[in-house]
């Protein structure tokens, strides 16, 4: 999934279930929220995401109040033997450059 952007959330993956999102050798890339509050660069979930043996770069939030540059979940977040590089968050009062949860964010290998 590589070049996309939206004025909402998540320009490549937005989910509003509570499902999990998983991804497993996955290449994230270039994706870009633009608009205020548009949470989720590249993947936006009210469930968990997972991320296993990907690699996740380049992706941002671009407006105002926006979290996550690559990620962002109400959930969770899991990222478990992957590369997170070069994601970042513009606007003012925004955070979370990479990632951004409102629960745990685990990070292994």
């Amino acid at each position: 999934m590589t070049g996309a952007r939206v004025s909402y959330c998540g320009a490549a993956v937005f989910s509003e279930s509570i499902v999990q999102v998983s991804f497993t050798y996955s290449s994230i890339a270039g994706k870009s929220t633009n608009g205020s509050n548009a949470n989720g660069g590249a993947v936006a979930a009210t469930g968990a995401v997972s991320v296993t043996d990907s690699f996740v770069s380049g992706n941002a939030t671009l407006g105002d109040l926006s979290a996550g540059g690559a990620i962002f979940s109400t959930s969770t977040v899991t990222v478990v033997n992957s590369v997170v590089t070069g994601n970042y968050t513009t606007g003012t009062n925004s955070s979370g450059g990479a990632l951004a949860a409102f629960g745990d964010i685990t990070i292994t290998g």
